[in-house]
Parts: C-alpha cells; structure tokens; sequence
C-alpha cells in the first residue's frame, strides 16, 4: 500500500481544529503507516516528521500547468470560503476581502491565457 500524506497539522497543532480530527489522525495514523509500502508526503516539514533523511523530489507546478484555470478558480474560491465565511475578519470587512480576491484571480487568469508561469516561483 502507498500512503500520501499531506499534512499533520492536526497533530501537531491540535488546539487549531476540532477535537475529534486530531483523535481520529492519531489514531488511524500509526496503523496505516505500518501497513504501507511506500509514505508519500507532500513536504519537507510533513517528510521529516516521519524520516529526516527522507529523498525529497518537488515537481512543483505539474499538475497547475494541465489545468491552468481550473487550478486559478479553485484555489481563489478556496480563499474566498476561507475569509468570507470564517470569522477571521469583520462582516464589514468581507466585501473588500471579496473584491481583492476577485481581482487577484483575474491577475491570475490573465497570466495564464498569456501562458505565464504561475506556480514556478524558484525559475
């Protein structure tokens, strides 16, 4: 079996979610590592987490390039959940948050029909 892990924040930040989550890694966690073949992680943090000498491959930005838009709205409507319906700012407040994220995937949606690199930040 191949495990894919993408992050243990719920582990390592239980105060940040919900009791039961944190429960459920710690508990599921352990039994699906001793089952698996092969521990895929998504990062460096989350790879040290299981083996510090882990081999870290980054293929940033191969899945964002077959499909460039998707990806844009997605991700920009993912924020919008994150600030608009969460109480991290005021109602007041959300509207503008609303707008600045708009323009920010606009920015993004034009970068991509000019096919610019929108996930390769180190080239």
């Amino acid at each position: 079996m191949v495990l894919t892990v993408h992050d243990l924040v719920a582990l390592e930040r239980p105060d940040l979610h919900p009791r039961r989550s944190s429960v459920i890694q710690r508990q599921q966690l352990p039994a699906a590592l001793n089952r698996a073949a092969v521990v895929i992680s998504v990062s460096r943090a989350t790879a040290d987490w299981f083996c510090p000498q882990a081999e870290v491959v980054h293929l940033g930005g191969v899945s964002v390039r077959q499909v460039p838009y998707r990806w844009v709205l997605l991700s920009h409507l993912g924020m919008y959940r994150y600030f608009y319906f969460g109480p991290r700012i005021s109602a007041a407040a959300r509207p503008l948050a609303a707008a600045a994220i708009g323009l920010r995937a606009a920015a993004k949606l034009a970068g991509a029909a000019v096919d610019a690199r929108l996930y390769d930040r180190a080239h």
